[in-house]
C-alpha cells in the first residue's frame, strides 16, 4: 500500500462519503419536514421509498456500465447526476417535486457506493483487502454521525433544505478531481484486453514491476464471449448469487430501519427535534470504530462465521433498544446496534459480496444483489409504519430480528469463506467447487 492506495481512497472515499451523507440525512430532514408540518408520516415514508426507488434503478445500471464500460467512467457519471439533483432539490418548491428529483438523486446514489466498493476490491492485496475495505467503509460512514451533527447546528439555524447544499456542493468539488485523478482498474483492463494500459497502472500502484513486461510475459487470453448477466443465475455463480442476495436484503432492510426511524421515533416519544438529534449524534458515535474493526476481524477470523454471527447479534440488540424505556438505555442499545452495523456493512457490503464475483460480473453481482436490497427497502417504510401504529417499537425490531436471523441461515448455509485468498481464486474455486460435486453426485447416481 503506498501514496497511490492512499490518493485513490481519497477519491473513491470522498464521493462515497457525500454520497452516503445524502442517504443518512434523510432521518433528520424527515423529523424536520415532519416537526415544521411540511409533510406528514405518509408523505415522509412516500420520500424514502421514491429515494429508494432510485437508488434501486441506479444501482442496476451501475453494475451494466461499471463491466460494460469501465469503473472510472461510471462513478464519474453517478456523482455528476447525484451532485446536480442534490442541489436542485435545496430550491425545490413543492413536496412533490421534491420526491421526483429524489428519484434522480438515487440514481446517482444507487451508483457511487456499489462502484466505489467494486473498485476498492481491485487494487487492494488480498491479504488485507477486508481490512482497507473497511477503511473505506469507515470513510463513507463517517457520514452517520457528520450527518447527525450537520443536522443538529443547520436544522435549526438554516431550516432542513440547507442540508442538500452542505452535501451537494462538497461533492461537486470531489468530482473535479477525480475527472483528473481517479484510475481505471487494471483488472478490468485486463479483462477486456487491454494489457498495456492495465499494466501501466499496475506499476504505478507496484513500482517493483519492471518498466515493461519481461520479453516471456503471456498476459491472459481474453474470452472470445463474456459472460452475460443470465450468468449470475447459473452455475457455478447461482449459489453465489443467491447468498449476496440474501446477505445484501436482510442488512439493508436492518440497517434503514434503525436509520431512517430513529429521529421520527423518538420526536413521536415527546421530546423536541433539537433533543432528537443530539441522541441521534450520539448513537453515530459507534459507526466509526465499527467499520475499522470490522475490516480487521474479517481479515483475521475469516468473512463467513463473522458475518452470521453478526446478524444474530444485530437482531438482538435491536431488541434491547425497541424495550428500552429510559434515555440513558436509549443511548447505549443505539450505540452498540450503529457498532454492530457499521461491523457489517464493512464486511458484508464493502468487501464480501465485491470479491465473490469475477471481474467480468463483479459489478453486474454486486448491484443486482444490492438492488434487491434496494427494492426490499422501497416497501420497508410503508410496513414499518403500520407496524409502529399497530404494535410499536417492539413489534419493529422483533421484525428485524426475524429479517437478521434469516442473513444469517443464508451465510452459513451458502456462503464460502474468502479470507486471504485473491479475486482471481475466488472465482476459480467457485466453478471448480461445483463441477466436483456435479462430478461426485454422477458417481454415486451411477
Amino acid at each position: 500500500m503506498g501514496r497511490p492506495h492512499l490518493k485513490q481512497l481519497a477519491l473513491l472515499g470522498g464521493g462515497g462519503f457525500f454520497d452516503a451523507f445524502d442517504i443518512y440525512l434523510s432521518g433528520s430532514v424527515l423529523a424536520a419536514m415532519l416537526a415544521t408540518k411540511f409533510s406528514t408520516v405518509g408523505q415522509n415514508a412516500l420520500l424514502l421509498s421514491a429515494t429508494s426507488f432510485g437508488l434501486l434503478a441506479g444501482t442496476l445500471v451501475a453494475g451494466y456500465l461499471g463491466d460494460r464500460f469501465g469503473r472510472r467512467s461510471t462513478y464519474l457519471y453517478s456523482l455528476a447526476l447525484y451532485s446536480v439533483a442534490t442541489l436542485l432539490t435545496a430550491i425545490a418548491p413543492s413536496h412533490g417535486l421534491i420526491t421526483v428529483l429524489r428519484v434522480a438523486t438515487g440514481l446517482g446514489l444507487g451508483a457511487v457506493l456499489i462502484t466505489g466498493y467494486g473498485t476498492w476490491n481491485e487494487f487492494v492485496p488480498s491479504r488485507r483487502r477486508a481490512s482497507w475495505a473497511g477503511v473505506l467503509a469507515m470513510i463513507v460512514n463517517l457520514a452517520l454521525p457528520a450527518s447527525a451533527i450537520a443536522g443538529l447546528l443547520v436544522i435549526p439555524s438554516l431550516g432542513w433544505r440547507a442540508m442538500f447544499v452542505v452535501c451537494g456542493v462538497p461533492a461537486a468539488l470531489i468530482w473535479v478531481l477525480q475527472v483528473k485523478f481517479l484510475d481505471e482498474s487494471p483488472r478490468w483492463l485486463e479483462s477486456r484486453g487491454r494489457h498495456e494500459e492495465a499494466y501501466r497502472i499496475a506499476r504505478k500502484y507496484n513500482p517493483d514491476l519492471p518498466e515493461r513486461p519481461p520479453a516471456d510475459f503471456a498476459p491472459p487470453p481474453v474470452a472470445s464471449a463474456r459472460p452475460g448477466f443470465r450468468a449470475l443465475f447459473r452455475k457455478p455463480l447461482g449459489r453465489i448469487t443467491a447468498a449476496c442476495v440474501l446477505i445484501a436484503v436482510c442488512n439493508q432492510i436492518a440497517f434503514y430501519t434503525f436509520q431512517s426511524w430513529v429521529p421520527t421515533y423518538l420526536v413521536g416519544q415527546g421530546l423536541s427535534v433539537e433533543k432528537s438529534l443530539s441522541l441521534t449524534v450520539i448513537m453515530q458515535l459507534g459507526a466509526v470504530p465499527g467499520c475499522l474493526i470490522g475490516g480487521v476481524v474479517g481479515d483475521r477470523l475469516g468473512r463467513k462465521w463473522i458475518n452470521a454471527v453478526l446478524f444474530v447479534l444485530m437482531g438482538l440488540v435491536g431488541i434491547w433498544y425497541g424495550y428500552s424505556h429510559s434515555t440513558t438505555q436509549l443511548v447505549i442499545s443505539g450505540i452498540v446496534w450503529v457498532f454492530l452495523a457499521s461491523f457489517a456493512i464493512s464486511v458484508q457490503i464493502a468487501s464480501y459480496i465485491p470479491e465473490l464475483f469475477p471481474t467480468e460480473l463483479r459489478m453486474q453481482g454486486s448491484a443486482l444483489a444490492n438492488a434487491c436490497a434496494r427494492g426490499a427497502v422501497i416497501v420497508t417504510p410503508f410496513l414499518v409504519s403500520s407496524t409502529f401504529a399497530g404494535a410499536g417499537v417492539q413489534g419493529v425490531f422483533l421484525g428485524v430480528l426475524g429479517v437478521c436471523l434469516i442473513g444469517a441461515i443464508a451465510v452459513v448455509v451458502l456462503a464460502p469463506e474468502t479470507r486471504r485468498r485473491s479475486l482471481e481464486d475466488i472465482a476459480q474455486s467457485a466453478a471448480g467447487q461445483v463441477a466436483e460435486t456435479e462430478a461426485e453426485l454422477e458417481r454415486k447416481l451411477s
